[in-house]
């Protein structure tokens, strides 16, 4: 499976955090709006549809397998306006 990736290790690994921002790290530092995996790492979450699925790709590929096994769908989250 791939080369043997661990969750926490993407953080070091070449390509998969941006160059001003972490998209993925061991401490919310600098993260915008960080959401938190496992208590152990955490995921930027403030990033455009098209950021999401790029790095989405990245991590299919680090850990071998092939995109177009895959499809992932977004859905809007509007629960935050529909309370009054």
């Amino acid at each position: 499976m791939g080369k043997g990736y661990h969750l926490t290790s993407f953080e070091q690994a070449p390509g998969m955090n941006g160059k001003k921002v972490k998209y993925i790290s061991t401490s919310s530092d600098g993260m915008r709006k960080p959401q938190s995996i496992l208590d152990r790492v955490f995921i930027e979450t403030n990033m455009s549809g098209n950021g999401i699925r790029n790095l989405i790709l990245k991590m299919l590929k680090a850990y071998g397998f092939k995109a177009s096994d895959y499809k992932v769908y977004f859905r809007a989250d509007y629960t935050e306006l529909n309370q009054d």
